[in-house]
């Protein structure tokens, strides 16, 4: 996180899986799409993605949706 700071970069010091829950708290679904905001690479989004919907924590709506479970 200093280390972070310190070179400029981002200062939000919140995990990926946590900005990705705050993202989807209001309950609704929101579009895959809508994660590309949060700069993630496909590949730890994905990795993520697939681990919350193994928890059951979130599920897949209409196909292309996200929802908290």
């Amino acid at each position: 996180c200093v280390k972070k700071k310190r070179e400029g970069g981002n200062v939000n010091c919140k995990s990926e899986k946590e900005r990705i829950l705050e993202l989807l708290a209001d309950g609704a679904p929101h579009s895959i799409d809508e994660l590309e905001t949060l700069s993630l690479s496909r590949e730890k989004l994905t990795t993520i993605m697939r681990h919350l919907a193994d928890e059951e924590i979130i599920r897949i709506v209409d196909g292309n949706k996200i929802q908290l479970v």
